[in-house]
């Protein structure tokens, strides 16, 4: 009977410390400082370089049911070194969001943010926004994402996103207030459509990579924004036509690569207003003729033009087409071609699927 009682009262002061100490909880008191380099598995798990004031750390997924306002989020505000975040999933597990607590801890140090194999579903308006040193921004293998207007807001610094195969379909305008932007890169996704607009505000852009998507139109509303602009890359996607001035707002590209696209029609005027072109790439589409002089002829830069792998009837060398005499005009080509040219010799050195255009001083 005696024992039952101590045993009864040992229960009492064991329930009664907990009532006043609190349950043991993944969660901080006030008095702990958090650690997020040494969480349990429960939710996940990160990898921290240097275990002492770590600047980078990798963390895992464990569990699908990690809440956006769970308060393991807050524990980033502890590591004030930190200036490298990885999201990764971990088999099945995935994160599915990005946590804004996170990113409001480390406002003032993250570097560059990568996410990599998630099942993110959306990027809402200003998820990323007022990270005053944030450089880089990575997405890659993200099952399904729609990245909403405006996502990235007010990064001073921010150079270079990477968006790669994360199935989004339309690119809208996400960007505001990003004036270093000078790297976006695209690739791989399920693009669909453009939104006019969609580039406006990124005047420091100098790259864009947009290979591997399903966009089939441009028009001239298309670039507005880009004015900065070197190079532009598009291969293998479905664009059929080149409307009328549709690159006029890049004056100061340098490069367009629209190889393996559909293209079968291009207006006269799609290439006006670029004095500074200097290479066109249009191979492996499905071309039919080629009037390259008028196409042309305000861009005297121009150096290498690849109309390779088309169906060519018939190609011209328009006299309105005159370049300097310090450079060439290279077209590869495939299969036998036609040219009429009346103001100047042509030299022709055939290699396999290649003529050499070089222009000569002497008239013909």
């Amino acid at each position: 009977m005696c024992a039952r009682n101590k045993i009864s009262v040992s229960v009492i002061v064991v329930a009664l410390i907990l009532m006043v100490n609190g349950l043991p909880s993944t969660v901080p008191s006030s008095k702990t400082k958090a650690n997020i380099c040494e969480l349990d598995y429960t939710l996940m798990f990160c990898n921290c370089y240097p275990s002492d004031n770590p600047v980078e750390a990798t963390c895992f997924a464990t569990s699908n049911n990690i809440t956006e306002d769970n308060p393991i989020w807050t524990w980033f505000q502890y590591e004030p070194t930190l200036s490298i975040i990885k999201l990764s999933a971990y088999n099945d597990r995935t994160f599915q969001y990005i946590p804004r607590q996170m990113i409001t801890s480390l406002a003032n140090s993250l570097v560059r943010l990568q996410v990599n194999e998630n099942n993110l579903i959306s990027l809402e308006t200003g998820i990323i926004s007022g990270m005053n040193k944030l450089e880089r921004v990575d997405f890659a293998l993200c099952e399904r994402m729609t990245v909403q207007e405006n996502a990235f807001q007010n990064l001073p610094n921010l150079t270079k996103v990477t968006f790669s195969k994360s199935n989004f379909t339309v690119l809208r305008h996400i960007f505001q207030d990003v004036p270093k932007l000078e790297e976006l890169y695209l690739e791989d996704n399920q693009i669909e459509r453009i939104e006019p607009g969609a580039f406006v505000g990124l005047n420091g852009l100098k790259y864009i990579y947009l290979d591997n998507n399903l966009i089939h139109s441009l028009t001239k509303k298309t670039f507005v924004g880009l004015d900065q602009l070197l190079e532009l890359n598009m291969v293998n996607n479905r664009i059929k036509y080149l409307p009328p001035f549709v690159f006029s707002e890049m004056e100061n590209l340098n490069t367009i690569d629209l190889s393996s696209n559909k293209i079968s029609m291009i207006d006269a005027n799609a290439f006006s207003g670029l004095v500074n072109l200097n290479k066109v790439l249009l191979p492996h589409n499905q071309l039919r003729s080629f009037p390259m002089g008028g196409l042309f002829s305000g861009s005297q830069s121009l150096v290498i033009i690849d109309i390779s792998w088309n169906n060519f009837e018939h190609l011209s060398w328009d006299v309105s087409f005159q370049p300097s005499k310090e450079r060439f005009a290279r077209m590869q080509i495939q299969g036998k071609t036609l040219f009429t040219a009346t103001t100047r010799k042509i030299s022709r050195h055939s290699r396999k699927n290649r003529i050499i255009l070089i222009e000569h001083k002497s008239p013909i």
